[in-house]
């Protein structure tokens, strides 16, 4: 029986090891997971440093998309060739265009003038006849 109590003592202290091994292997895998967390570490660093130096951040950013604006320019579309009908359309409407223009800006300010002509005139007071006159 003594062997047998002795035994269980083993067990019961070997059990306790492990689990303070599991332990302390928890806790070195979490600190290792910690340091070796680079975006984790990144993130909580540019937070302190925008909370710390709000303006200079906000004027950094505002020159970087300045940069990025002047540098990153979509490039031009390539010019399609135009068939000798393109052509010609073209060509007529070049020509023609001051002259749509004036005819256009004319009618424009016809009917502008005519819808001003109509509020003015609704808008004028309204000359009180006899019969409002006399009545009062």
């Amino acid at each position: 029986m003594a062997a047998n109590s002795q035994r269980i003592r083993e067990i019961e202290a070997l059990i306790g090891r492990i689990e303070a091994s599991r332990r302390s292997a928890g806790a070195e895998i979490s600190s290792l997971r910690a340091k070796l967390d680079a975006p984790r570490r990144a993130k909580k660093h540019l937070l302190q440093f925008t909370s710390k130096n709000p303006i200079p951040v906000f004027g950094g950013m505002l020159g970087a998309g300045f940069l990025l604006s002047r540098f990153r320019r979509r490039p031009k579309p390539a010019k399609r060739k135009r068939g000798v009908l393109g052509f010609i359309l073209g060509a007529i409407f070049a020509a023609l265009k001051p002259t749509l223009m004036r005819i256009l800006t004319a009618e424009l300010r016809k009917s502008l003038l005519k819808s001003f002509d109509a509020r003015r005139s609704a808008m004028r007071p309204v000359a009180p006849t006899r019969s409002a006159t006399t009545l009062s």
